[in-house]
């Protein structure tokens, strides 16, 4: 067992968890979403957006920008 995490640790160990989730969705979404729901011309442009709105989701916590797998 591990010793008890300060209000920080846990903070931050929440923050990695949710930047890591937000990297999981971009293997979701290319395998799910871009095909069957965008139409074929239309997917550079929304994968675009999708990076945009990610790096300003992780740039609340901190970062500087998104990461994918």
């Amino acid at each position: 067992m591990t010793d008890k995490l300060t209000r920080t640790e846990m903070k931050l160990k929440a923050q990695e968890n949710v930047a890591s989730a937000i990297c999981n969705v971009f293997a979701y979404v290319s395998e799910n979403v871009l095909e069957h729901e965008i139409p074929e011309d239309q997917r550079d442009e929304f994968w675009e957006i999708l990076e945009v709105q990610a790096d300003r989701a992780v740039k609340v916590m901190g970062y500087e920008k998104h990461w994918k797998n």
